[in-house]
């Protein structure tokens, strides 16, 4: 009689003092903080009436429309008061288009795409309206609860900073994994390879929701994330070794934190209780997984970094 055991690998880590890394920026630069306060103003406009005659690209058309095809009233195709932003992409191919021009109380057929087939679509323009962007001054601050526009800025530039820094953590810990996962190969158990690659498949059958791939599709998926589930696997043999080697481990106050962080979104006591139990069921994945958040951490504070 003869056995197979799968044997899981012992590696030692190499290469993870040093890493070269090319940085983004951590803070966020001038654009940036125009964009955020022009995404703002954006989002605390009004729109009131055009003083022109007719619709222009920049407009807001209010409209009257029923669909048709070859004469024949199209279901659920028909609506009042229908606000079009001339300015955005529409899922109604030529409305935008044979919109313009058109004066309030007129009527007007339109050869549309419905559905990717061609239709009629009979509108009436009731109203031409126009988007008015408050200005960015002190009254702009207050209405946004700050006392004046320099805090609102202050504000808005710290969050940047932190979404900025954010990112440029996320994107060196992309450059160390590479790394790392290059660096150090060694034989993986097949079985954990598999299970990898299962869940990764599940996740993203998940995100389809109810969307049911080709058969051939989900062979040439599985093909594609085998090496990415083989990459995980890796890199968590890896980061353990370094772990081993450099005495990294989660604390049960850093466990007992990320409980607390979890509670505070918690919505009612029932959640906070299914979340308390939670951790207690999880203890030791919760500590692996913050295990490896932490040697991340040590390896970026490592790592050799230039400029990007």
């Amino acid at each position: 009689l003869t056995l197979a055991v799968e044997v899981a690998p012992t590696p030692t880590a190499k290469d993870y003092a040093k890493i070269p890394v090319k940085r983004k920026p951590r803070s966020a630069d001038a654009s940036a903080l125009d964009k955020r306060l022009q995404e703002l103003r954006e989002s605390h406009a009004r729109l009131e009436v055009a003083p022109e005659d007719a619709v222009a690209a920049t407009h807001f058309a209010v409209i009257d429309y029923a669909a048709s095809r070859d004469g024949k009233p199209l279901a659920n195709a028909k609506g009042t008061s229908e606000l079009v932003d001339m300015s955005a992409e529409q899922s109604v191919e030529g409305l935008t288009a044979g919109l313009l021009g058109l004066k309030r109380g007129e009527s007007r057929t339109l050869k549309v795409k419905l559905g990717g087939k061609d239709a009629d679509l009979s509108v009436t323009l009731t109203e031409i309206k126009t988007k008015i962007l408050p200005p960015v001054d002190a009254e702009f601050a207050k209405d946004m609860g700050f006392e004046t526009l320099d805090e609102l800025k202050a504000k808005l530039k710290e969050i940047l900073d932190r979404e900025v820094a954010q990112e440029s953590d996320a994107d060196a810990s992309r450059q160390i994994e590479q790394a790392l996962v290059k660096a150090n190969k060694f034989a993986l158990p097949p079985s954990m390879v598999e299970r990898q690659l299962q869940d990764m498949l599940e996740r993203f059958q998940r995100q389809l929701g109810s969307v049911k791939l080709p058969e051939k599709s989900v062979s040439d998926l599985n093909d594609k994330m085998r090496t990415a589930a083989e990459d995980s696997v890796r890199l968590s043999f890896v980061l353990g070794a370094i772990a081993e080697k450099e005495k990294i481990a989660a604390t049960d106050a850093e466990i007992a934190a990320e409980l607390e962080a979890g509670l505070k979104d918690a919505e009612s006591e029932e959640k906070k209780k299914e979340l308390r139990e939670l951790f207690e069921r999880r203890k030791d994945q919760i500590a692996h997984m913050l295990r490896e958040r932490k040697v991340m951490a040590f390896l970026r504070d490592k790592a050799a970094y230039t400029d990007a």
